[in-house]
């Protein structure tokens, strides 16, 4: 299980490589940007002082919970019309906030692992 000190150091590294690299590209600090606020979540988690099989239960719990709300999505009905069918997969996932529910199951798996 990854700690929080490891997390800090990471995102420490980081934000040092940031400020001493003279030329950095827009695309590298992007990346690096995503992945501090990525580090900070999992360091918001660490902070509470959950236990590894509380984790696992959570991450059950999250994936369960993901799987039910993906299986209503077959019965969808919607008066929006939509050019892709991706397009609908989209706008159903938004309106069920699965990419805050997806973010936060990468997150508790990174710290599992």
């Amino acid at each position: 299980m990854i700690t929080l000190q490891k997390i800090k150091a990471e995102i420490e590294a980081l934000t040092y490589e940031v400020t001493t690299t003279a030329e950095m590209t827009s695309h590298k600090l992007g990346r690096i940007r995503t992945r501090v606020i990525f580090l900070e979540q999992c360091k918001k988690i660490l902070e509470i002082g959950p236990g590894e099989d509380h984790l696992k239960s959570e991450l059950a719990r999250l994936e369960a919970r993901q799987a039910k709300i993906m299986e209503g999505y077959t019965e969808w009905v919607t008066e929006e019309k939509f050019e892709k069918e991706s397009h609908k997969l989209k706008a159903f996932e938004k309106m069920h906030d699965l990419p805050k529910l997806k973010e936060h199951v990468r997150a508790i798996r990174f710290l599992i692992d």
